[in-house]
């Protein structure tokens, strides 16, 4: 047989499907030589067998997803068979029931299977020097068998003729990189595995990721010994009127989600200088999102109520996506904002505190890899806007446009122009502790 394929080997990971049957049979009429991998080799062998027929030349590996060892094993024949294209479609489902009625056994299987499994065959394949491409074609966990159809494809599955695509994305930063300001725990906490699997969907170890975080929570707790050094800045600290017992929730996008942010380094002050008063620091920063994303979470941040709230939100609303308008206006800004204060004021006592947008260093920002991928641009010009309209409201309001300057002054902003370097964390700090009152 000859076609598109010819002279290409594919793992198929998750053969016995009908999905992964008919992919099999795909990328065998293009050409391809298979290496089917799944549980039950009986199956397999009969998919071979069918495949025989039609003069595709295939090996049925028996593997379980969820044993590491036999898929790193299962990889392993298929790399020696000069393995080139990989499909893991590995997938479990559980009988549709309401959520109340939903074994806790069987979410874990479906996400070890589905979620862990996958991860877990792409390290692997990854690890082989996968040449070509990776497909992740997964059924939907609440589907019924019979209706299966894909939960997610990472990479688009094109037979035949498929365009050769690299391992990673054009733009892929480090772990650490990334595990700096994306924290898929606060988005997806609820799924049952989700903490265990972190290091894997970042693609370290355990001890990796442990590792990671600890410097930059160690560099966040230096950062707070360096400001109470300070006996002007100690004063303050010690005379924010902060009760015993009380939770400060902070607010904001990825300059407060950041794992060294303003609010980490508070908290760790607030440790260091007053452990006998119990307080609690709360970082409920979410990178990437914009005012009208945190008002569809807001209700449940407030749960438990907080004494006091630190909002810095905005610097996602006025990101403008190649070259256009910002991602939300200046007039809807100013009333997501009102909202949120609004439902806060129902909701809870908390005192509350605004901090402005920070100011960017638009020519860092222009020529970075990330911001260039993601087509994403700001203007000082709309940061200065949005600083206006909150620096009108009635609670007190951290300026950091003046704390920062325009353009940012570069010891403050960090390396991509867009979030502050520690130094401008502790600015940020040190802004807050004087204005909280």
């Amino acid at each position: 047989m000859t076609g598109r394929l010819e002279g290409r080997t594919a793992l198929v990971v998750g053969a016995n499907g009908s999905i992964g049957r008919a992919i099999a049979r795909a990328l065998g009429a293009a050409g391809a030589r298979l290496v089917l991998a799944a549980r039950d080799t009986g199956r397999l062998d009969r998919l071979a067998a069918e495949l025989e027929v039609i003069d595709v030349v295939s090996r049925v590996v028996g593997v379980d997803v969820a044993d590491d060892d036999a898929l790193a094993a299962a990889v392993k024949v298929a790399a020696t068979e000069g393995m080139d294209i990989a499909v893991n479609n590995a997938g479990a489902t559980h009988r549709p029931a309401p959520l109340g009625e939903l074994s806790m056994a069987d979410a874990d299987r479906v996400l070890t299977v589905t979620l862990r499994g996958t991860l877990a065959a792409m390290r692997h394949e990854l690890a082989a020097r996968l040449p070509r491409r990776v497909v992740h074609h997964r059924r939907h966990p609440h589907r019924r068998r019979r209706q299966g159809r894909p939960g997610g494809v990472t990479r688009p599955f094109q037979i035949p003729g498929a365009t050769t695509m690299n391992e990673k994305t054009p733009y892929a930063p480090p772990a650490a990189a990334q595990l700096q300001y994306v924290h898929l725990e606060k988005l997806y906490g609820y799924l049952p595995g989700l903490t265990e699997s972190l290091p894997a969907i970042f693609g370290v170890s355990p001890q990796e990721y442990g590792a990671i975080r600890d410097r930059f929570d160690a560099l966040a707790r230096s950062a707070a010994q360096e400001l109470l050094v300070d006996d002007g800045f100690a004063g303050h600290v010690s005379r924010l009127p902060f009760q015993r017992g009380a939770r400060i929730l902070a607010v904001g996008d990825s300059v407060t989600d950041d794992l060294q942010s303003w609010a980490e380094i508070l908290r760790h002050v607030l440790a260091i200088a007053r452990p006998d008063d119990d307080l609690t620091v709360v970082n409920a920063g979410l990178s990437a999102h914009t005012t009208a994303m945190i008002l569809r979470r807001w209700p449940s941040l407030l749960n438990p109520a907080p004494d006091w709230i630190v909002c810095g939100l905005g610097g996602n609303d006025v990101t403008r996506i190649a070259g256009g308008k910002p991602q939300v206006t200046l007039t809807e800004s100013i009333e997501n904002l009102r909202e949120l204060r609004g439902i806060a004021a129902e909701r809870t006592t908390a005192r509350w505190t605004w901090l402005t947008p920070v100011p960017v260093d638009e020519e860092r920002a222009a020529t970075n890899p990330g911001f260039q991928y993601g087509a994403s641009s700001w203007r000082n010009t709309d940061i200065t806007a949005l600083a206006d309209a909150i620096r009108g409201f009635d609670e007190p309001v951290v300026d950091l446009v003046d704390v920062f300057g325009i353009p940012a002054h570069p010891d403050l902003q960090g390396p991509d122009g867009v979030h502050p370097s520690l130094t401008g964390q502790q600015a940020i700090v040190t802004a807050v502790v004087t204005t909280l009152r």
